[in-house]
């Protein structure tokens, strides 16, 4: 059997308020540094795996939320990622997502409370496998809505909610896994627009 990966992990972050608690904003920067990594190797029709070489990460996110009014909350996200390995037949990486999203309280009703929520997810290409660079999968970006009548009033005691909601808007085609069964590639699609 291989021997366990090892991985010594350095982070440093700051999470904050700020503008009188309408703006929280965090953010981390990392590096690990991995050893002993271990690759799948498949010999006849079983899979071994066995130790091969070392790995550096270094990366940096951020996430913050922004209430510009009292009825219009701002969120949005970003991480980037450096990969690179010393074995030659793993492939270097850079990796790149982000999303943005907004919460509208349009109005409030005699019947209850209309909000409309709004997202934006950026995924950069990704390499599914580090030992195969043909398992790749596209850039994509996916559209996410939902209209929603909430505390709608049922008698004394009950509440209910009624949401109208779009996923993936654009209808975006896009991969969210893959792998390689050596005689065949295999990919899994996301859900179409619903």
């Amino acid at each position: 059997p291989a021997d366990p990966e090892d991985t010594v992990s350095y982070e440093l972050g700051i999470k904050s308020m700020l503008l009188d608690n309408r703006l929280m904003f965090n953010t981390a920067i990392f590096m690990n540094d991995n050893s002993n990594l271990q690759k799948t190797e498949l010999d006849g029709s079983i899979r071994r795996s066995r130790n091969t070489g070392e790995s550096e990460n270094i990366g940096i996110e951020f996430d913050m939320q922004f209430a510009v009014t009292e009825n219009l909350t701002l969120t949005a996200s970003f991480g980037y990622q450096d990969i690179e390995y010393t074995d030659p037949e793993f492939t270097d990486n850079t990796l790149h997502n982000g999303s943005i999203a907004a919460l509208w309280n349009i109005a409030e009703l005699p019947m209850g409370y209309l909000d409309l929520h709004m997202d934006y997810l950026i995924v950069d290409d990704f390499q599914f496998s580090v030992s195969d660079p043909t398992l790749v999968a596209d850039s994509y970006n996916l559209l996410n809505m939902r209209l929603s009548l909430s505390e709608i009033k049922f008698g004394e005691s009950a509440v209910g909610k009624v949401t109208l909601w779009g996923k993936n808007v654009t209808d975006e085609d896009y991969i969210v896994h893959g792998a390689n069964f050596n005689f065949f590639n295999a990919q899994t699609y996301g859900a179409p627009a619903s």
